[in-house]
């Protein structure tokens, strides 16, 4: 694949499912922060982490928040990650924040709740069934 570089930022053509170019910027730090057009304001990636610090750290941005279905949104190298959904902390199956330390925080659609809260609201509360496969209904 081709880039064309001009001073410290590369261009990126488009690639597979994505319509738009990417601009990539790498700073005097070797950090590397994907951008959505050449104005270079809003982080966007949508096959991999919009932000690689030189260090390891990770973030997923789409339309500048973060944001990321299939994992942390943000990946640090001391182990603790943080879940978003949206820009908003979000995680259904478990913390959204976790820190190296072991501590944990818990939230729903941006909403911080205990760790009694969170099981608590995501009991079943009722189960269905559909074409003979249950489905446990929770509510949000």
């Amino acid at each position: 694949m081709a880039y064309l570089w001009y001073n410290d930022f590369v261009r990126k053509p488009p690639q597979h499912n994505m319509q738009q170019e990417q601009h990539i910027h790498i700073n005097e730090y070797k950090d590397k922060r994907y951008y959505k057009n050449q104005k270079m304001a809003t982080l966007h990636r949508l096959d991999g982490p919009a932000v690689e610090y030189a260090n390891g750290s990770k973030a997923w941005y789409v339309d500048g928040v973060r944001h990321r279905l299939d994992g942390p949104a943000i990946e640090d190298t001391d182990g603790s990650k943080a879940w978003y959904v949206d820009g908003v902390r979000h995680r259904l199956d478990g913390p959204a924040v976790e820190y190296v330390d072991g501590y944990k925080e818990w939230h729903v659609d941006g909403e911080l709740l205990s760790e009694e809260e969170f099981n608590k609201r995501l009991q079943p509360k009722m189960t269905i069934v559909i074409e003979g496969k249950k489905y446990k209904l929770v509510e949000l």
